[in-house]
């Protein structure tokens, strides 16, 4: 809120500086050409001043300052940093990228957002830290948000990650990434075995020891 006001005084400073210098240059030019009704055509000029105010205008939280806390590295924190100009760009925020190392970022968060210090305006975290805030209301609920923005696309999130990051039916992170852990078995091999594709660990070990030391390639050795 401090750098959020500073800034306000400062872009105020700026204004009321370019209007004192605005008024303080217009009488220079105004007595000599005074006969000069050209400059009145000039006119047409000044219309435009709202034109170039209307980009700043379309960003929303132009002057706004956001500060998010992640752990240290080039997985998370060093694209946040490089794309943080490119939201700067599109919405007007300032966004600061706070890291700490991995093992200290989970107390970090928490301490900070029970203690109501509210040093940071996000977090990046696992989402099974989840179940230890969002039960205590330290984290909010980003549910109304996700449905009112289109862009987002929540739906073609994969099911899993869109639970995985929710309690109690309301959506409390977004995913940033994710990994979906898939097996592919050979239907022929299995089947010559006798056995079934793999539904739990026990299948899984289980076909492994079966089918090792086996020839699967047909070339006379085991496998």
């Amino acid at each position: 809120m401090k750098s959020t006001n500073m800034l306000l005084k400062l872009l105020s400073i700026m204004i009321v500086f370019g209007v004192l210098v605005t008024a303080c240059g217009a009488p220079a030019t105004q007595p000599p050409a005074a006969t000069e009704a050209p400059v009145m055509t000039e006119a047409p000029a000044a219309t435009e001043a709202p034109a170039a105010t209307e980009a700043p205008a379309g960003k929303i939280f132009d002057g706004v300052t956001i500060d998010i806390l992640t752990f240290v590295g080039p997985q998370v924190a060093e694209p946040l940093q490089r794309r943080g100009p490119d939201f700067t760009e599109l919405t007007g925020a300032t966004v600061n990228i706070i890291t700490v190392p991995n093992s200290e970022l989970y107390q970090k968060v928490l301490t900070d957002a029970a203690s109501g210090t509210n040093a940071y305006d996000g977090y990046l975290f696992a989402p099974s830290w989840i179940v230890d805030f969002a039960p205590a209301g330290l984290i909010e609920d980003l549910t109304p948000y996700v449905e009112k923005d289109t862009a987002l696309e929540w739906d073609d999130v994969a099911p899993f990650f869109r639970d995985f990051n929710s309690y109690n039916g309301k959506v409390y992170s977004i995913p940033l990434d994710g990994d979906m852990h898939m097996v592919y078995y050979r239907i022929d091999s299995l089947a010559e075995a006798g056995l079934e594709p793999p539904k739990t660990w026990d299948d899984y070990l289980n076909v492994a020891k079966t089918l090792n030391g086996t020839d699967l390639n047909g070339d006379g050795e085991p496998d």
